[in-house]
């Protein structure tokens, strides 16, 4: 027996009413649901795609009204099912927004209790034995790169025998148990794992400009590799992709941006890889590539970069290739907190690589994390310092958040240990909406302190930061300004600021 219809469903985010002001990231066309179309579409079952990011304007989310919805609401979603399909398969990416897509999981069981609910993304990887136990509208986790074990539950699925010879999938037992099959082999040769689009509004991400990185552009999301070779103690990597870093060829890569600014009139490239620029030569060829045999286009590494190969030479190429904004992800200050969190790095280093990225007309911005539980206060005060350094360099997009104990990271292993449904459900809420740099709210002091006087003070240091910056440079709040009013605002102070002024109605 194979599966001849499923519906896939890419659940809207959840946010706090005062980090709506980060507009931040609004999402893409979404990458991991156009890889599994292709296996659908290749496997012969008929599929329909649900975008529960259209229409991604900030609203009351009904169900939990101290929460901003993104996206469609529920009962929009829920309409769009189609009672012909046997499996709904839904990406679970971001702890923070868990509690919508279970309470979209508990509706859809609801109106549809004999339909197979499946899920994959890396919340559901890392938090998979948990979610069968205390989820009952779930039915089965695929683990981590998925497109192997998809095909095969595709293809040889039928109830009588269950998940039980698919493997990476971790499925519920008909005594309650949780059965865990062991992972395939990972994919090596990632050349052949190609986007399907025919069922995704691309063109609402597109005539919308929204991105992952830089608002105001026609930009489509790009994966280049996948894995990461280093075992950051705060990052869920291990749990979804491992350290085995595998990248496409120069070639395919060179093609899929050729395809996308032919077809679609791509204008920008999110490439959403952890780890862009870790190969030298592949990537000084990827970057020559782009210049040599591509109209000129811009792009940007949205998760952030490492420095260990970003010299002239490469930060020379990467301006010509296009790329404008450049994030670099120290995430601590201090040399003793990054021995703690595994964090290979040299500051010195990355200062000089930043300078030179100054000098070649690249715009930078930086990935910091305080707070972290380990974190001594000279290491705190370490990490606060080298912020100000940071903007004694020229950079103004200092972007600080406080660290959050997420799913399927070392660091997070001895946080979470539930033994009962109340210890699950407060992990649930505590981690919701708290994804990325946040906004100090006043009225949560007494509720939540710990999390406010960390937000008080990362929001201090990145606006102080921002304006150390320009007054060292006072050409950079031009630019700023030139940034806000044109819609394209960079890093976490200019974000802010165009969705006041926006919302204000001071600009469109």
């Amino acid at each position: 027996m194979a599966i001849k219809h499923i519906t896939f469903i890419v659940p809207p985010k959840l946010t706090t009413p005062e980090n709506s002001l980060y507009i931040g990231r609004l999402g893409g066309p979404p990458l991991n649901i156009a890889y599994l179309a292709t296996i659908a579409k290749s496997c012969g079952c008929d599929y329909d795609v649900i975008d529960g990011l259209e229409g991604s304007k900030s609203k009351v989310f009904k169900t939990f009204p101290s929460y901003y919805i993104q996206g469609l609401y529920i009962e929009d979603i829920l309409a769009k099912i189609s009672p012909e399909t046997e499996v709904i398969g839904i990406s679970s990416m971001f702890t923070s927004e868990w509690l919508i897509v279970r309470e979209l999981i508990t509706k859809i069981k609801e109106i549809f209790p004999k339909k197979l609910i499946i899920l994959g993304g890396e919340h559901a990887s890392a938090d998979a034995k948990q979610i069968l136990r205390f989820e009952r509208g779930v039915d089965a986790v695929f683990l981590g790169e998925s497109e192997t074990s998809f095909e095969i539950f595709l293809k040889t699925f039928d109830k009588e025998n269950g998940f039980k010879s698919i493997p990476g999938v971790v499925s519920k037992m008909d005594n309650g148990q949780v059965l865990e099959n062991s992972k395939p082999s990972r994919i090596t040769n990632i050349d052949d794992i190609k986007p399907t689009w025919d069922k995704i509004n691309v063109n609402y991400y597109l005539d919308n400009l929204l991105s992952y990185s830089e608002l105001g552009n026609r930009a489509m999301p790009v994966i280049s590799s996948r894995g990461c070779p280093y075992q950051c103690t705060f990052c869920s990597n291990d749990e979804m992709w491992g350290t085995r870093y595998v990248t496409k060829s120069v070639d395919r890569v060179i093609e899929e941006l050729g395809n996308y600014i032919r077809d679609y009139n791509v204008e920008h490239f999110d490439f959403i890889d952890l780890a862009t620029s870790v190969n030298k030569k592949w990537f000084r060829e990827l970057l020559q590539r782009m210049i040599s045999d591509l109209p000129p286009f811009s792009w940007e590494m949205t998760v952030g970069t490492r420095s260990e190969i970003l010299d002239e030479e490469i930060l020379s190429l990467l301006y010509k290739s296009g790329m404008r904004v450049i994030t670099y992800a120290p995430e601590t200050g201090t040399v003793s907190m990054a021995k703690k969190l595994k964090k290979r790095i040299n500051h010195q280093k990355m200062y000089e690589s930043m300078k030179i990225a100054k000098q070649v007309g690249l715009r930078v911005k930086t990935n910091v994390i305080l707070g972290f539980p380990n974190e001594t206060l000279r290491e705190f005060l370490g990490t606060v310092v080298m912020c100000y350094r940071l903007a004694t360099i020229g950079i103004k997009g200092v972007t600080i958040s406080v660290y959050q104990p997420f799913l399927g990271t070392e660091l997070s292993r001895d946080y979470y240990n539930e033994s009962d449904y109340d210890s699950y459900n407060k992990r649930v809420y505590n981690l919701t909406g708290k994804e990325g740099p946040s906004v100090f709210n006043i009225v949560k002091f007494f509720s939540e302190p710990k999390f406010q006087f960390y937000y008080l003070i990362t929001n201090i240091v990145m606006v102080s930061t921002f304006f150390v910056s320009c007054a060292l440079n006072p050409k950079e709040i031009i630019s700023s300004f030139k940034n806000i009013v044109n819609g394209k605002p960079i890093g976490a102070v200019e974000n802010v600021t165009f969705s006041l002024v926006k919302k204000m109605k001071l600009i469109k």
